[in-house]
């Protein structure tokens, strides 16, 4: 449901006394009955100012009618979301701690767009530059290859793709050294098991990571901040999950090695009240000059803010009286009309009575 001025949008219920034969009239677009003409006037002035807000999107500025084509939009995307990373994402969520979503989205987006997680529909370029749907069954760190190395083959779909570890010196740098914690291993180092997607193409295969790819689309920066919208909110003044969401997907019992064999990520830590840019020189101001400056900037924003709040108004009801004037314009003349018809009607009846009357006092003469 659309949001009116950032608050949900309730519909009028129809009157309780309402006679079955009672006229009214229907606003389409809210699907609302109104008794009298101008409550219905209003809401579809209403309805056409651009006063709405998209409920999943948060887009302002529609009108009612946009508002709903958003939000249905914005559902249908989030249908198509992947549901393998759903549960992936949400724990990388849990791993944040930031003040604003869109640099949550940014952390988990430049993650996971070069890891790839078990259950997901991939594209696999075959050797002859074909690509070929497959389901991810495992995802295989470099620790774990020396069973598919010095080119062991497999074959999908009559191609062969060859496995070589001639890469595989670089990962020495990934392991514990000295107790201390490793680092997170290059995603191109992991190898994944797939399967085809395809009923008659059973065989599975390893393939580097180079060798995989999602479809286009499927996941995306913006997809991925409208499917966080859904499942965050501000808590304190950082984003957070949902508590709803949290108990959904059971995000407390995960473990990060269910999804992918490396430790979990350590995100950038964002204070609430963190400053962008350059950090201000310090200049030594007392406490009452602090209060003072506080003052006077709220003072200046609360003026700021009645004065847009001012023309806003100004705005719509220069909308709705124009509306209005519009309304009541075709309401004038669809009664003159009605009355030029009815004039009509009553000239052709006189004019009918006036030929029978004619031929009644000829018929009279003859006899």
């Amino acid at each position: 449901m659309p949001l009116l001025h950032r608050k949900p949008f309730v519909r009028q219920k129809p009157p309780a006394d309402l006679r079955p034969d009672e006229e009214v009239f229907y606003c389409k677009v809210t699907n609302e009955i109104f008794r009298h003409y101008d409550d219905f006037f209003e809401r579809t002035i209403l309805c056409n100012s651009l006063v709405w807000s998209c409920a999943v999107t948060g887009r302002p500025g529609l009108t009612y009618q946009e508002a709903l084509e958003s939000e249905k939009k914005a559902r249908q995307n989030l249908q198509s979301f992947p549901e393998p990373l759903i549960i992936p994402v949400l724990y990388l969520t849990s791993l944040t701690h930031r003040s604003r979503l869109h640099e949550i989205c940014d952390d988990i987006f430049a993650y996971v767009k070069d890891r790839y997680f078990v259950e997901e529909t991939v594209e696999v370029i075959r050797n002859n530059g074909a690509r070929l749907q497959c389901r991810i069954l495992e995802v295989l760190p470099p620790s774990h290859q020396n069973g598919f190395a010095n080119g062991h083959v497999n074959s999908v779909d009559g191609e062969t793709i060859i496995i070589s570890d001639s890469d595989d010196s670089e990962t020495q740098s990934c392991s514990f050294q000295n107790g201390k914690k490793k680092d997170a291993i290059d995603p191109l180092l992991f190898k994944y098991k797939v399967q085809p997607t395809k009923k008659e193409l059973h065989e599975s295969a390893i393939v580097k990571a180079t060798q995989i790819s999602r479809r286009k689309h499927l996941f995306s920066r913006d997809k991925l901040k409208l499917f966080l919208k859904q499942h965050c909110e501000p808590q304190d003044g950082v984003i957070k999950i949902k508590a709803s969401s949290l108990s959904t997907y059971k995000i407390a019992e995960q473990d990060f090695s269910y999804f992918f064999p490396d430790d979990p990520p350590t995100f950038i830590f964002s204070p609430a009240n963190r400053r962008r840019g350059r950090p201000p020189k310090r200049i030594h101001i007392s406490q009452e000059d602090n209060v003072a400056n506080k003052q006077t900037l709220a003072s200046y924003r609360s003026k700021a803010t009645k004065e847009r709040d001012k023309l806003l108004k100004q705005e719509e009801m220069k909308s709705l009286a124009f509306e209005k004037a519009k309304l009541k314009r075709e309401k004038a003349d669809a009664l003159e009309a009605k009355k030029k018809e009815k004039e009509d009607k009553e000239k052709k009846r006189e004019e009918l009575k006036k030929i029978v009357e004619e031929e009644r006092l000829k018929k009279k003469k003859k006899k």
